[in-house]
């Protein structure tokens, strides 16, 4: 309903109210047309606030995850932050107004009540008015068509609220984008990782990560965990995050440790999507990355967990882009498959000690230019999206994570740069569960050969060290239990040149039997029998 139908509707009902009271009953009385009465039913005095808001949408009250936020300012930054019963009376009270009747008939200012706001808390659904958000943005936005948006201000159509700098307002992309102004960009955006050690087959990956943080509403889905790497300490990880932070966001980022237990992790994580976090970094890794709880993140398109203090359990959309910081870092489980490596690799004895830099103060420097580089980064994709997002032949795999690797392999493929994802045998190389898994079956064929086995017999015929480290992980509960399921988890998995599989050998009294494969063995014996 349009605000001047509810203007009218509200005046109608005004006007009814007086017409039908006796004469002489109460002195006259004036009822403002655009305040809700208390004196209506809950469910009534809803649905006129949420009239009002739809009819002028503002970023005090918009839609995300489906539940009742807003949007505030602070530390000079725009956030989501989720409406309480406190916030939503303060905000419906200043933004609509409520009326009572006092003792003398006359109409006077109130504030509404509690149960009106409990009310709008609980609803399961929203009217079409209200504004659907799924980004607070602090740089401009770039439609499905190329098109760039550089206002501040809310954009319902594109579920967005952009707050931007004065520099970046009314940004404008070339005019003609052909081929030179294509390599200029591409040189625009490489110049300020200049001075970063970065190893040839992490270049993509890097610009890929840029791409992601600046453009992450055009990418589908989910991303990929992305791991900065160095060989020694000073290399510049951190640094190299806050610059990627400073360019898609305007500030140096947020951190935080690492290394924390798996219910705190997955607390932190569960805190970053609902308060619509786009960037984190997980910083100093010097555990093996393996949790459970940040694999099933990093393919969650929308994340849930119970809320702190309560046995309620809330989903939001999961955008953030989770990166990992460390020295060498070691991956485990489900990680390997789910990563992009970023690899500093630096030949200087301590690199912190170096002077010979293009930009003394990169920081500054990146303040100072991000306007150019932002554009630089809208001009590549909009050329990209406005051609049809044209593809190169050959397109890595990564699995759950495909759009996001188109996505940045059309972008590449528009700057004339390839080499995406080259890092990966890097990263299988560090799989520091499969090596560990490799020995733990070498250990059961020479121990079991060809015969068949239980977790418990496995398990007490491993020495201590020939153990996986998973099978160590706080609360599993019992041992053989924890063999069981591991060996359930990767049955018919190939470990080592040698490939040692477990296979399932069926169940004797109830209780479930394996055996090892190995694959070298077979390929033997079918050749002697050949010969």
């Amino acid at each position: 309903m349009r605000k001047q139908e509810l203007k009218e509707k509200m005046a109608q009902e005004t006007r009814a109210e007086e017409a039908s009271r006796p004469a002489g009953k109460h002195p006259a009385s004036i009822r403002r047309p655009d305040a809700v009465s208390i004196h209506q039913t809950v469910p009534e005095q809803t649905g006129q606030v949420l009239d009002v808001l739809a009819a002028e949408p503002d970023h005090g009250f918009v839609l995300y995850g489906g539940r009742p936020f807003r949007i505030v300012h602070r530390s000079g930054r725009a956030a989501l932050e989720e409406h309480t019963c406190e916030s939503l009376l303060g905000y419906v009270g200043r933004r609509v107004g409520f009326q009572r009747r006092g003792k003398d008939g006359e109409w006077m200012a109130t504030d509404p009540s509690r149960k009106l706001a409990d009310d709008i808390l609980s609803l399961p659904e929203f009217p079409d008015g209200i504004p659907r958000v799924h980004w607070v943005k602090s740089n401009p936005l770039l439609t499905a068509d190329g098109e760039l948006i550089a206002a501040s201000g809310l954009h319902p159509e594109h579920g967005t609220y952009l707050d931007l700098p004065p520099e970046l307002e009314g940004m404008t992309l070339p005019a003609v984008i052909n081929r030179k102004v294509l390599l200029r960009a591409r040189d625009t955006i490489l110049d300020p990782f200049h001075d970063f050690p970065v190893h040839e087959d992490s270049v993509a990956d890097l610009v890929a990560l840029l791409f992601t943080m600046v453009l992450r509403e055009r990418v589908e889905g989910v991303t990929p965990l992305f791991i900065v790497d160095a060989n020694v300490p000073g290399t510049g990880k951190g640094l190299l995050c806050k610059v990627l932070s400073l360019i898609a966001y305007g500030h140096e980022g947020e951190f935080s440790p690492a290394d924390v237990a798996p219910d705190e992790l997955r607390k932190r994580l569960f805190a970053l999507v609902s308060s619509g976090a786009l960037m984190h970094v997980l910083d100093n890794a010097e555990r093996r990355i393996w949790a459970p709880e940040l694999a099933a993140f990093l393919t969650s398109e929308f994340y849930g967990d119970r809320r702190l203090g309560e046995s309620t359990y809330a989903t939001y959309p999961n955008h953030v882009v989770l990166i990992v910081t460390g020295n060498n870092v070691q991956v485990g489980g489900d990680i390997r498959r789910r990563c992009a490596l970023i690899r500093l690799a630096s030949d200087h004895p301590s690199p912190e000690e170096r002077t010979d830099f293009r930009h003394a103060n990169l920081l500054a420097y990146v303040r100072e230019h991000r306007r150019k580089i932002l554009r630089a980064v809208y001009t590549l994709a909009a050329k990209w999206l406005r051609d049809g997002r044209p593809l190169p032949e050959a397109v890595p795999t990564l699995g759950s994570f495909e759009a996001w690797v188109s996505f940045c392999s059309g972008l590449l493929h528009t700057a004339d740069a390839t080499g995406l994802l080259e890092s990966r045998a890097e990263l299988r190389a560090r799989d520091h569960d499969a090596e560990e898994y490799e020995l733990m079956l070498s250990r059961a064929h020479d121990r079991f050969g060809g015969d068949a086995f239980t977790a418990r017999d496995l398990a007490s015929a491993l020495d201590p060290d020939e153990r996986p480290t998973v099978l160590f992980a706080p609360h599993g509960g019992d041992l053989n239990k924890r063999m069981g399921r591991l060996l359930t988890r990767i049955a018919g998995r190939a470990f080592g040149e040698d490939g040692l599989t477990i296979r399932d050998a069926g169940k004797v009294d109830k209780t479930k039997r394996y055996r090892v494969d190995v694959r070298t063995a077979a390929r033997r014996e079918e050749s002697s029998h050949d010969k």
